[in-house]
């Protein structure tokens, strides 16, 4: 979180200068960072818990099997 001001604020992207950026930038603010989670919680795959995307890859996949292979 180097990069976040006092607020807890990321710095505008690059793009909020283009000429065809649809917003004026004063007033325009990035929501501030939510504090980390620690321990970080398992994410669907690790931990023993299921992968819904490895899920549905072996229910619309015409191989019907995983990415990993049978």
């Amino acid at each position: 979180m180097g990069t976040a001001d006092a607020e807890g604020r990321l710095p505008l992207s690059r793009m909020t200068g283009w000429d065809v950026f649809p917003f004026e930038q004063a007033g325009l603010r990035v929501v501030p960072l939510a504090p980390p989670v620690l321990p970080e919680p398992a994410r669907a795959g690790e931990g023993g818990r299921d992968c819904p995307a490895g899920v549905r890859y072996a229910l619309t996949s015409s191989y019907g099997g995983s990415p990993a292979g049978p």
